[in-house]
């Protein structure tokens, strides 16, 4: 059985260990110590990263023993491993924070935890509650973050399972034998086999920052310790930059960024109509200056400088003149070749043959429904658009 060195000491990141076996899974090598520093995968809670040897310990999980999965073979019986302490660090922040949100909720709402993951942004509570009111969240986030202001000891210790029916849990156990009890003084007690950090004040800050439904019950979304902090910079140079841009002072952003939307849909929707209004004069005279095939159908062939949401409206526009038919050609920041190619239901437009005799000019490529078609291609736009003009006068 593999010694947890995290449990008799949660900062140690460097140790000697005898390689007690070795297995190949999966081209993988599943390395089992007499003893590690590097915490397993569970309750919640991510596997610990780093070396041995200098080779990457890609996931560490526990088994009959704790096995740490390596892409290369250590060579030696005794190896070094080394702990990311950053990332160790880290996860002790989130776990802990997790216990003293899930006891605060518990506290301030009675609502009890039901499962708890802590990623690599967020942490998440999942609670038994179908619901729970903004005033119970925010009584639980100052209650959170009184807690950690306080600084309380963080106590890990194990019992017997006489000892443990004597003691007031805030979640009862599934372990049996000896369990390992992890305390907040005076504030939570839970059963608990992860690492935590020493002291609450260790957690710095704690916010909540969405809830979510989740099998009908409310997951609640944390950020928590040194990400908190560094989210809360980024926040205030967002905020800073916005209050500048807006000239306008933080409470006063999001009113101003309101009314800053509203003025830009508004504008989108008049330049939207004058838009029409202006495709519509240009394809009626377009269609003047049209050829006529023997049938009678006005065909446009032109080549556009102006953007492919006015082309696309041009294309509408003619199309909903009787007889008319239409080819538009563009080129976009890169070169390529845009088009646009439209008819009105009685021009009598073979697709077929557009798509066998034109398309391969410029290697075209897209679709649409009538009356437009458009896409991409590279080439001749000349030659394309020539092409066009001589396939409706067949």
């Amino acid at each position: 059985m593999t010694e947890a060195l995290y449990y008799t000491d949660q900062e140690i990141t460097e140790f000697e260990a005898h390689v007690a076996r070795i297995d190949t899974v999966e081209s993988k090598f599943h390395v089992v110590l007499d003893k590690t520093a590097f915490y397993p995968e569970g309750g919640g809670q991510p596997a610990d990263r780093g070396t041995i040897d200098g080779i990457a310990v890609e996931d560490v999980r526990k088994l009959d023993d704790i096995v740490h999965v390596l892409s290369r073979k250590p060579s030696g019986e005794t190896v070094h491993g080394s702990v990311d302490w950053r990332h160790r660090w880290d996860y002790m922040q989130q776990h802990t924070a997790q216990h003293v949100i899930s006891a605060a909720l518990f506290a301030v709402g009675s609502i009890a935890t039901v499962s708890v993951h802590l990623g690599e942004q967020y942490l998440t509570v999942e609670t038994d509650s179908a619901s729970i009111s903004d005033e119970t969240i925010e009584n639980v986030v100052a209650t959170v973050n009184r807690v950690i202001g306080e600084n309380r000891p963080v106590r890990a210790r194990w019992v017997d399972e006489a000892e443990l029916a004597s003691l007031d849990l805030r979640r009862p156990t599934k372990h049996t034998g000896l369990v390992r009890i992890v305390e907040i003084e005076n504030f939570d007690r839970v059963g608990c086999g992860g690492v935590h950090a020493p002291s609450t004040g260790a957690v710095r800050i704690a916010n909540c920052v969405g809830i979510e439904k989740i099998r009908g019950r409310v997951r609640t979304i944390w950020m928590a310790g040194d990400r908190a902090v560094d989210h809360y910079r980024l926040t205030a140079q967002i905020t800073a930059a916005l209050t500048e841009l807006l000239s306008a002072k933080p409470p006063e952003i999001v009113g101003r960024v309101t009314a800053t939307i509203d003025a830009l849909k508004n504008a989108e929707y008049q330049v939207r109509g004058l838009t029409e209004r202006l495709a519509s004069a240009h394809a009626r005279d377009l269609i003047e200056r049209a050829e006529k095939t023997p049938t009678g159908t006005r065909v446009v062939a032109q080549e556009l400088t102006d953007g492919k949401e006015y082309a696309r409206s041009l294309a509408e526009a003619v199309a909903a003149e009787s007889q008319t038919a239409a080819c538009l050609v563009s080129r976009d920041e890169a070169g390529r070749v845009l088009w646009w190619i439209a008819a009105s239901d009685d021009a009598g437009l073979d697709w077929t043959a557009v798509r066998r005799d034109l398309f391969p000019i410029i290697d075209a490529k897209g679709g649409g429904r009538p009356p437009v078609w458009q896409g991409v291609g590279e080439g001749d736009t000349t030659r394309f658009l020539r092409a066009f003009v001589e396939l409706n006068q067949k």
